[in-house]
């Protein structure tokens, strides 16, 4: 799973749990299993450095999620993840993973949690699969202008495969939890393991499927210039749109 997939799974875990209810501690204890989560599903996949580096900023962001103020506390968690990892090393700035990361988290504290938060009031609480579909959409949209730079294509159903994906990988991060809670018993951990195996094969075989699909993608390569021009653009446009949504 990448680094902007695992944002998507953590917001999406919150949708499920932590904004179901109202609850400061209802918010904090699930916050505190999220956690747990990520970190057993970072030490199952092996600690790779993408994936550390994503689980720590995810971290900060579920952080976020304690107080009442969820939008705002996840842009400061965000300039404070973006600060403790750029000052070691002001060249990570260059690595995919961590733009794509970034890319992800700004657009969910943009504009992904206002929409949900406006789904919420319009539809109840209970519209947990619109959320997920909103986030995926938001991903995928503060994302595309990195993508298309970097790969020199933008995946028009990445949304779907997005969301397919991400519902996969949070059975795989609650596996993890289970094999690790459960390490006492072999018998278990087998059952568990074949689990996994079973999601990332389904994982694999539905990102080939999509990128077969006609017009999957178009091929398209933005200079740097055009892509600051892109992101000042969606900048503009979604604070005045978030603004909307939250009145």
């Amino acid at each position: 799973v990448c680094s902007s997939d695992l944002t998507v799974i953590v917001t999406i875990l919150n949708l499920l749990l932590a904004r179901a209810w109202m609850g400061r501690r209802w918010k904090c204890i699930t916050g505190i299993v999220v956690i747990i989560a990520i970190w057993a599903f970072a030490a199952l996949a092996g600690f790779t450095p993408s994936l550390v580096r994503a689980t720590v900023m995810c971290t900060i962001m579920q952080l976020a999620f304690f107080t009442d103020r969820v939008g705002q506390n996840m842009k400061n968690a965000t300039a404070i993840a973006l600060f403790v990892m750029i000052l070691p090393n002001p060249m990570i700035i260059r690595d995919i993973g961590f733009q794509l990361s970034f890319a992800s988290i700004i657009g969910i504290a943009f504009l992904g949690l206002p929409l949900c938060e406006w789904i919420g009031k319009k539809t109840g609480k209970g519209a947990v699969i619109l959320n997920v579909v909103a986030i995926s959409a938001t991903c995928s949209l503060f994302t595309f202008p990195l993508t298309a730079y970097h790969f020199g294509m933008i995946p028009l159903y990445s949304i779907l495969t997005n969301l397919a994906i991400s519902i996969l990988a949070i059975v795989l991060i609650w596996a993890a939890v289970a094999w690790w809670a459960m390490f006492w018993w072999n018998n278990f951990q087998r059952i568990i393991t074949n689990v996994v195996n079973l999601n990332v094969e389904a994982m694999t075989w539905i990102a080939t499927k999509v990128a077969q699909l006609p017009g999957a993608t178009i091929h398209f390569k933005p200079d740097i210039f055009l892509v600051v021009a892109l992101y000042a653009i969606m900048f503009m446009a979604f604070s005045s749109l978030a603004k909307r949504l939250s009145h």
